[in-house]
């Protein structure tokens, strides 16, 4: 983009070389790649290009011949944390997350709850509570005792407490996170600019 507008004799024997030539290419298809070209994508007039190794087949998942860490199918979202930026924007993402399967009918967010086990008089503790009041996530601090009349397989241990949030948080599949925001980039893409994954490389 920044070529077309300040290199325009560039960008014209680019155009008439015959091959393809986008404003942005996203170099990578996983989680945090999809996510840029989905958002790039709603720039209206904007050509994307996501780069990226298509989804392996089974017999590389069973080999552990894979290419990057978002093929496994437990990841923890949570809003909870000590860094006040991180639970922040945190928590906006997870917002999002049923609008983004609606629009798809992808499913991949299991809201579960969220369990975190520290030491009672830890700076951690401290940090997480403050969060947890300015950005208005309702959290509760259970004793040993509570922790097991809520979790009976669990012991935390004497003299610790767990951090419980009961909503909003839990675990999702990566790989079909992926693929909700992908699919969404597509579909936005029918009414501003212009998606296109390269060709062999990318879902």
């Amino acid at each position: 983009y920044k070529c077309k507008r300040s290199r325009p004799d560039v960008w014209r024997r680019m155009s008439t070389a015959g091959g393809q030539v986008y404003d942005l290419c996203v170099v990578g298809a996983g989680m945090i790649g999809s996510a840029a070209a989905r958002h790039a994508s709603e720039v209206p007039g904007v050509r994307v290009c996501l780069v990226g190794p298509s989804e392996p087949k089974v017999t590389d998942l069973m080999t552990g011949s894979i290419f990057g860490s978002h093929y496994d199918e437990g990841r923890i979202t949570r809003a909870l944390d000590n860094d006040p930026t991180w639970a922040l924007l945190a928590r906006r993402s997870i917002r999002r997350y049923r609008d983004l399967e609606r629009k798809t009918g992808i499913t991949f967010f299991s809201d579960v709850g969220y369990l975190v086990i520290t030491s009672p008089n830890s700076s951690y503790v401290t940090s997480v509570q403050e969060n947890a009041r300015r950005h208005g996530v309702s959290t509760s601090t259970l004793s040993r005792a509570q922790t097991a009349a809520k979790f009976p397989f669990l012991d935390i241990g004497e003299g610790m407490v767990a951090l419980w949030d009961s909503q909003n948080c839990g675990h999702l599949s990566a790989r079909r996170l992926v693929d909700a925001l992908q699919t969404v980039a597509h579909l936005q893409v029918r009414q501003c600019g212009q998606l296109e994954c390269q060709p062999d490389t990318c879902s």
